[in-house]
């Protein structure tokens, strides 16, 4: 990579990707973070997938990459930035509140669960819980005010098109 006028907090990172990433220059602390992912997804063995490559340096982990697993939260991060979407183009209101009621009650993440029930909350608010905190009940009320299927069309339309646009 050529540069010219790198701040100089970047010039380390810069160097790094000019010369690779070769992990065995990794300091201990890292190498055990490493070993300590690696004892935690043994652990789950059927129950965790991952796979981390960087793409500038080459550097790769992964962990039952080929397997199939419950995908669990990944689908709130993209009805998020549809939700925004929508709120770019005027379709919803992220300043229009919602009432959290009984039915929405999810166990697992999130923190709308410690609150109590017939609190309102902004769509703005809810799409900041359901991503920040993984909430469970944030999620399950924005997918009654958006789509989840069109988030989806509009997730699946988007990478498709960026994975074909040349770079």
């Amino acid at each position: 990579i050529e540069y010219n006028n790198v701040p100089d907090y970047l010039t380390d990172y810069v160097n790094c990707l000019n010369k690779g990433l070769d992990v065995n220059n990794f300091s201990q602390d890292l190498k055990n973070e490493i070993n300590n992912l690696k004892k935690f997804t043994n652990k789950y063995q059927k129950k965790l997938q991952y796979s981390y490559k960087d793409i500038n340096t080459g550097f790769h982990i992964g962990f039952n990459e080929n397997t199939k697993v419950f995908a669990a939260s990944t689908t709130k991060a993209p009805l998020a930035i549809y939700t925004y979407k929508l709120a770019d183009e005027n379709k919803v209101n992220l300043d229009k509140e919602y009432t959290y009621t009984k039915n929405y009650y999810a166990d697992g993440t999130g923190i709308i669960k410690n609150n109590k029930v017939n609190t309102n909350y902004s769509l703005r608010d809810l799409t900041k819980y359901s991503v920040t905190y993984s909430d469970n009940i944030a999620y399950l009320m924005i997918s009654d005010i958006v789509s989840k299927k069109d988030a989806s069309n509009y997730t699946n339309s988007s990478i498709t098109t960026n994975a074909s646009s040349p770079s």
